[in-house]
């Protein structure tokens, strides 16, 4: 295992893990262990990415659009742009399409496999992010001005808009998530992560004030979603946006990203050190398994600690409260 890796990112499946040491990138499966041969990029890379059906890996850097094949490892094509413009892309649920905002102005519909125009390019006002809707054939995006916006990509119209209060801090390509079936968008905001209904455009819940980081996963069932934030590994409702629980990172390990896999009930864990594991989200079960090897309740610091937005609760039943 690479002792120097900047980049270990699960696929959306949990199959494959996209790794990157300086300028080789390669692909590692996760049951078998096999890996690809190591391809030199020879350029900078700001933002790596998976289709959402696992298909291809895209990679963004001054100027050039670059897309892979995880299952050879090798380099499918490249697009570039003027002025090393850093593109804003992201690809069809179904993988047959790529969106990309050129950043002067273009919505571009290419073919992933060549990289070539599907449609015309449409003009569009500034985009900081995109995700495509896996359903309508609509993109989800973030306006400069922080509006999300449900887009037409064909005609590049604005079909819905919400103002909100987004932390640009939070995915500088992406800048959010979309549950399985497109009816959650999660973003960052100023105030926590929230929650958007994406039929009605309207906030689901109340902002959770936990901090989210840039990797951000939805279970396939759309019952959860989780990130990786501040050494821990942090789970929402999926459906409310309500925080549930906290998982605390091994200790030294760093730049761990996280991918559900098919059951919905498991987080793949990757980190930059090499190590991946595998962290069971059901978290009625983590009661009963903590309780047996405890024998007590968690004392308030420690729920404070573990579950701070969430009254105290006597989680062991045969034990007294803690203190």
């Amino acid at each position: 295992v690479d002792a120097k890796l900047n980049l270990a990112l699960p696929a959306p499946d949990g199959q494959t893990i996209a790794r990157a040491a300086g300028q080789r990138l390669w692909f590692v499966d996760n049951d078998t262990g096999r890996a690809t041969s190591r391809s030199r990029t020879d350029r900078i890379v700001w933002y790596h990415a998976w289709s959402p059906d696992s298909q291809w890996f895209l990679t963004v850097g001054p100027g050039v659009l670059s897309v892979w094949d995880p299952k050879s490892g090798q380099l499918v094509d490249e697009r570039t742009y003027p002025n090393g413009a850093g593109v804003v892309a992201t690809v069809s649920a179904d993988g047959d399409r790529i969106y990309v905002y050129d950043r002067f102005g273009n919505l571009e519909t290419l073919d992933p496999a060549t990289l070539t125009l599907t449609a015309d390019s449409v003009r569009v006002h500034d985009l900081a992010a995109l995700v495509a809707h896996p359903t309508d054939g609509t993109i989800l995006a973030i306006a400069g001005n922080g509006t999300i916006i449900r887009i037409e990509p064909e005609s590049g119209v604005w079909l819905q808009t919400k103002a909100a209060d987004l932390d640009y801090d939070f995915g500088a390509y992406l800048g959010g998530a979309l549950s399985p079936d497109g009816a959650r968008l999660a973003v960052r905001t100023v105030e926590g992560v929230r929650l958007l209904d994406t039929d009605t455009f309207e906030w689901v819940g109340e902002s959770s004030p936990i901090e989210v980081g840039e990797n951000l996963a939805f279970a396939a069932d759309g019952s959860q979603f989780a990130s990786v934030s501040a050494g821990w590994i942090r789970i929402w409702d999926g459906r409310t946006g309500a925080h549930r629980a906290g998982i605390p990172l091994p200790e030294g390990t760093t730049g761990a990203t996280v991918s559900y896999l098919p059951d919905s009930n498991r987080l793949l864990v990757s980190a930059l050190d090499g190590r991946t594991w595998v962290v069971d989200t059901r978290t009625a079960t983590w009661a009963e398994s903590a309780c047996e090897i405890t024998g007590r309740n968690l004392t308030q610091d420690e729920w404070q600690q573990f579950f701070p937005d969430r009254p105290y609760e006597v989680t062991c039943q045969q034990w007294p409260e803690g203190t």
